[in-house]
């Protein structure tokens, strides 16, 4: 069964990169965390969800155009490597993945819990 969603948000990632707004991997990120079992595998599977896949989106696209771009915008932020730009992006996304994923585990929690705060407090020591 897990392996049905791990196939899906593949497959969500790879759509949203080339056809929808770029926010859109958000979307099953933060439905997936609403079922994942402890606030530390939903923060943990958000961020390698994100830098694996859309890092590797990023290095795709940075191969496709022969790393022009990236060479730019490493030289706009004085970086000195041209693949530290696709770090970067990946890093990025996997941060926001991590609070989208966070995001609804906390929604489940909160829905379950009659005392919000006591659930955030104790949820992260799982």
């Amino acid at each position: 069964m897990a392996w049905i969603i791990y196939v899906f948000l593949f497959l969500v990632f790879l759509l949203s990169g080339a056809y929808l707004p770029w926010w859109f991997f958000l979307v099953p990120v933060l439905i997936s965390g609403y079922f994942m079992p402890s606030a530390k595998r939903s923060a943990w599977f958000g961020f390698l969800l994100g830098f694996i896949l859309w890092g590797s989106l990023a290095l795709y696209r940075d191969m496709m155009t022969s790393a022009r771009l990236s060479h730019r915008l490493a030289d706009l932020f004085g970086l000195p490597n041209a693949f530290l730009v696709v770090l970067l992006t990946g890093f990025i996304a996997g941060i926001l993945c991590m609070l989208a994923s966070l995001s609804g585990y906390f929604f489940r929690s909160t829905l379950r819990s009659s005392n919000p705060d006591i659930m955030l407090s104790q949820n992260w020591r799982e």
